[in-house]
């Protein structure tokens, strides 16, 4: 009996890689989401430690009041910023989980048809094992006396 082979090996293997690769790159998505939505919190707290330090001195100078507001514009605007592209990136990211969940689908056919291939491969595997035992015992048989 010959061993087992699968034909569409090679591109088994290709859309594995492809899986992986497209994993990769919505892992790599999610990781600018995370750095994105980090940089907004911190914006947050710059501004709230400024705002504290501005406020808790003894005396506040309208030039303190005009660099706070100043401040609180530009992170605003920073902000603004920030979550348009956390928007854009969340798109980009919708749009790679479908061809993520496409790569799988296109893996696990070919693994679903491999493992078919492989289960009929193994039962006429099984009956010509069974066939070379019979032989084997009936020609033993034969040549007792």
């Amino acid at each position: 009996m010959k061993r087992f082979e699968f034909h569409l090996a090679s591109a088994l293997n290709w859309r594995s890689q492809r899986l992986a690769a497209e994993k990769a790159r919505l892992e790599d998505l999610l990781g600018r989401r995370i750095q994105i939505r980090n940089r907004i919190e911190a914006s947050g707290l710059q501004w709230e430690k400024s705002r504290e330090n501005t406020l808790s001195k003894a005396t506040i100078s309208a030039f303190d009041l005009s660099a706070l507001d100043s401040f609180r514009r530009a992170l605003d605007h920073e902000r603004a910023r920030l979550e348009n592209e956390m928007s854009e990136l969340d798109l980009q990211i919708e749009g790679q989980r479908k061809k993520v969940v496409e790569a799988d689908r296109q893996c696990r056919l070919l693994e679903k048809l491999r493992d078919r291939r492989y289960a009929e491969w193994r039962k006429l595997a099984e009956r010509e094992w069974e066939k070379e035992a019979s032989d084997l015992y009936l020609a033993k048989w034969n040549r007792e006396p």
